[in-house]
């Protein structure tokens, strides 16, 4: 039986390669890549989630026990959702100053640090098929800390709500609207939704912890922490100001 499973396992990952290869010689995989400045959104691609997989293999492989996580963030890992073309990685490091040692493995898969990407408690780096264009952003964060647990959180609430889906893509088309090509500008002004849905999430969480289960209800986003994904602990991140994170709150902001 070991030996049937080995040989499963030989062909499903032959199957894997394949299937990438003849993607990238079809031309599709040239929907993974987006020129810097430039903003637009394209359709879903299942491809995205075997690039994921392949990619975050050799992360893993290159920073070893450095990296605690390596998890497939942001709008390309939302299957059905329009993203633009570029795939976002969250790795997570324990302390956060030893993010300063991954440089080497990194720069050793093609990667470059971004220092000006202005992400608040993120070390981004970013690689492409030349240096004009950006196919993957990797970004370095404290593992189970704040940023880690919210961007995840919020992922999963995307992934199982459709709704919410739909409200983040009108945001994102919005802001390419008034933005198409000023990358800072553009997340500036979907900032808005996205500080507005982790901060709903991280109290509907929190309150959630303080109530029995079978006491909560309502149509709000559910609580979709995943410990074997995120870690062996629950962040808790303490009480959000008051008159946040309501039921109806949450479900103003999936139809707004």
């Amino acid at each position: 039986m070991a030996s049937i499973g080995s040989a499963a396992a030989v062909l499903g990952s032959s199957v894997s390669v394949a299937f990438r290869r003849r993607w990238r010689k079809s031309g599709r995989g040239q929907m993974l890549g987006l020129k810097h400045g430039v903003n637009y959104l394209v359709d879903y691609q299942t491809c995205w989630k075997l690039e994921f997989e392949a990619e975050s293999r050799r992360i893993k492989a290159a920073l070893g026990k450095l990296a605690k996580g390596v998890e497939h963030y942001g709008s390309t890992a939302v299957e059905g959702m329009r993203a633009k073309p570029i795939l976002d990685i969250l790795v997570g490091v324990e302390p956060l100053e030893l993010w300063k040692e991954c440089f080497g493995p990194l720069e050793s898969l093609g990667y470059d640090y971004a220092e000006h990407a202005g992400v608040p408690g993120h070390f981004v780096f970013g690689k492409g098929r030349d240096k004009s264009e950006r196919t993957h952003l990797l970004h370095i964060v404290q593992f189970e800390g704040p940023s880690w647990s919210s961007n995840l959180q919020l992922r999963d609430a995307l992934r199982q709500d459709e709704h919410l889906r739909e409200r983040y893509v009108a945001a994102k088309e919005a802001a390419i609207a008034s933005a198409p090509t000023g990358r800072v500008q553009y997340n500036e002004l979907k900032r808005a939704f996205i500080d507005e849905a982790k901060a709903l999430l991280r109290d509907q969480s929190w309150r959630r912890r303080q109530a029995p289960q079978d006491l909560i209800t309502g149509g709000g986003f559910r609580d979709t922490h995943d410990r074997s994904t995120y870690g062996r602990k629950v962040v808790d991140h303490g009480p959000t100001p008051s008159g946040w994170g309501t039921d109806r709150q949450l479900l103003a902001l999936r139809r707004r």
